[in-house]
Parts: structure tokens; C-alpha cells; sequence
């Protein structure tokens, strides 16, 4: 008796126990039963998790729209060898009819068959003011030398960069369908679906804006082009002008404040210009920005449209600068 006492007592001190078989085994606790418990529920969560990754295609960046903006963005990742999906937005371009001419314009975006033509176009470099502004509104950081990288990628002539936008335009860009819902899987991944595929991306991109709102103020630029021959190709940027001289011509731009947006929605035009020349070949350009540009991180999906970000000579290269500074 003492003897069986003395075996009930050691294996309960040492927490063993045997089974009808004889085999000693180890016995724990309710609270050690439960760690036990939830550390398998760990592992089984993650061989699933696991096994759903694997078969889930991952685009680093999601890019959403219908507008010269998306392709520009789109064209600068695939130069740069940025892995990207370029998905068809579900909006429509819209077209405002200006009261006073009783004309049509795409403020949201031009159609892409204007910069269809094989011309080369010079890029117009920030001042360091312009990426100062940028850097503020954007709080993106680091964008002097992202400028100078994305400008190493265009041809040099006499220190000018040429961009041919038919390039870009025949860019093959493989467009995916409209996507249907976007959901956070994590802090710093979406997971993005269309109508018949899924994926996982860390960045969504769009140029799809918001309707207008009283009291709006519509920039563009506006210039002229005189025949003048030089020897070389410069650009100088003085105040409130740009000064862009091509071999056998010179350009120069200003900055107007062009229409605005009534409180009735109707658009007026304030844009006058009093040394309107019509032998000089004046132009307006088809690229619109707004006077108090909108707020670039609203929301975790990313706005790229000049609407979204301040004024600059060159909306093109400014994109394509926020683009890799957003994928970097």
C-alpha cells in the first residue's frame, strides 16, 4: 500500500501519468493545454494564409484611368522597369461647355490622339522652388534627384531633354478590366478585383477626379511661337514665364487663370490675353491645373492628376516624378 502511495504521489508531483497500457506519459496543465492549444491554431492559420498567397498574383503597383495621366505614369514604370497593372477606369472623360464661347473642353484630361503626332517636345525642368512645392504639397521627399533620373532616360540635345509623346502613346500598355473593389489586406497591401481576376498590390494610383466645386479656379498655360534661329536648344525660366528655344523657333509660355467655376456649376472664362497675335502662332495648351490644387493623400488611393498637384511647366514630368518617387 505504501508502495503504490508512494508511485501515485511521484507521478503527481512530477506531473507523469500511465494508461491502461502501462505507458507513462506526461500530463499538463488546463493553462498549458490552452498555449499548446493556440500556438497550433497559429500554425494551421498560417499553412493557410501560406497556401492563399501562393496563388494570388502580386502587381507592385495598381494604376486606375482612361487619361493621358494614367499612360504617362505607366510609360515612366515601364522605362524604369517598375513592375505595374494599368486597369481601364470606369469613368468617362467629361466635356464642359464654356459659356461664353459655347466650346467644348476636357478639363479632366485631352484626348490621347493629340499627342499622337511623331514630334519630339522639349521637357521642361523644375526649378528648385517648383520641387520645394511638390515635396510640401505631395510630402514626398528626394524629388531633386528623382528628377534628374527620370530626365537620364530621355535623348540629349545641347543639355535640353526631348520626349516624343507618340512614344508613349504606342506604348503597349495591357489594360485590364475596371476594377470592381479594392480592400485593405494589410497595412501596406491592397487586395485589388476586377470582373474576372484578383491581386495583391502595395500602391493604388489613379487619375480619376472628383466633379467641380464652386469657386474653382482653372490654370493653364497659354503662348506663343516666333521663327528665331539659334544655335543650340535652351530653356529659361524667368518669373512668371518660360522661354523655350528650339533651333529654328522660340517659344514662350505663361501661366494664366483661365475659367472659373460658378456657383451654379457653369464655367466662365476669365482668360484674356491682350498681346493676342495671330501671326506669332498663338496656343493654349490642353493641359489644365487648378489655381488651389486639391489634396494629394486624402485617402490610402493616390490621385495623380494636375488637378491634385501644384502647377508646374511641364505636368508630363511631374508625374512622371511623383510616380517613381510613389513607387520608391
Amino acid at each position: 500500500m505504501n508502495c503504490i502511495y508512494f508511485i501515485s504521489q511521484f507521478l503527481k508531483t512530477h506531473k507523469y501519468g500511465i494508461n491502461i497500457n502501462g505507458k507513462i506519459f506526461k500530463v499538463i496543465s488546463l493553462f498549458e493545454y490552452k498555449i499548446h492549444l493556440i500556438k497550433l491554431i497559429i500554425v494551421i492559420i498560417i499553412g493557410i494564409l501560406s497556401h492563399i498567397i501562393k496563388h494570388i498574383t502580386y502587381n507592385h503597383i495598381t494604376i486606375i484611368g482612361n487619361t493621358i495621366y494614367s499612360k504617362v505614369a505607366a510609360y515612366c514604370l515601364s522605362q524604369h522597369k517598375i513592375p505595374y497593372v494599368l486597369c481601364k477606369g470606369n469613368n468617362q472623360i467629361s466635356y464642359y461647355q464654356i459659356q461664353e464661347t459655347n466650346s467644348e473642353i476636357a478639363f479632366g484630361g485631352p484626348n490621347s490622339q493629340y499627342f499622337s503626332k511623331d514630334i519630339l517636345h522639349p521637357l521642361i525642368p523644375h526649378s528648385q522652388n517648383i520641387i520645394y512645392q511638390l515635396e510640401n504639397h505631395t510630402k514626398l521627399s528626394n524629388l531633386d534627384n528623382i528628377q534628374t533620373k527620370i530626365l537620364s532616360k530621355f535623348e540629349n540635345k545641347d543639355g535640353t531633354y526631348l520626349i516624343n509623346t507618340k512614344n508613349i502613346m504606342q506604348n503597349k500598355f495591357n489594360y485590364k478590366n475596371p476594377v470592381t473593389s479594392i480592400k485593405r489586406f494589410s497595412e501596406t497591401l491592397f487586395y485589388v478585383t476586377t470582373i474576372d481576376e484578383s491581386w495583391i498590390s502595395r500602391l493604388i494610383i489613379t487619375d480619376i477626379i472628383q466633379p467641380f466645386q464652386p469657386g474653382e479656379i482653372i490654370t493653364g498655360v497659354y503662348g506663343n511661337t516666333i521663327e528665331e534661329f539659334h544655335d543650340k536648344r535652351e530653356i529659361e525660366q524667368i518669373n512668371e514665364h518660360c522661354i523655350i528655344k528650339q533651333l529654328n523657333s522660340k517659344t514662350t509660355l505663361y501661366y494664366q487663370h483661365m475659367y472659373k467655376i460658378e456657383n451654379d456649376l457653369n464655367i466662365c472664362k476669365i482668360f484674356t490675353n491682350q498681346s493676342y497675335n495671330q501671326s506669332y502662332n498663338q496656343f493654349k495648351s490642353l493641359l489644365y491645373g487648378l489655381l488651389n490644387p486639391r489634396t494629394f493623400n486624402k485617402s490610402d488611393i493616390k490621385i495623380l492628376h494636375p488637378f491634385h498637384i501644384p502647377n508646374t511647366w511641364d505636368p508630363f514630368l511631374t508625374i512622371m516624378i511623383i510616380i517613381y518617387a510613389l513607387a520608391s
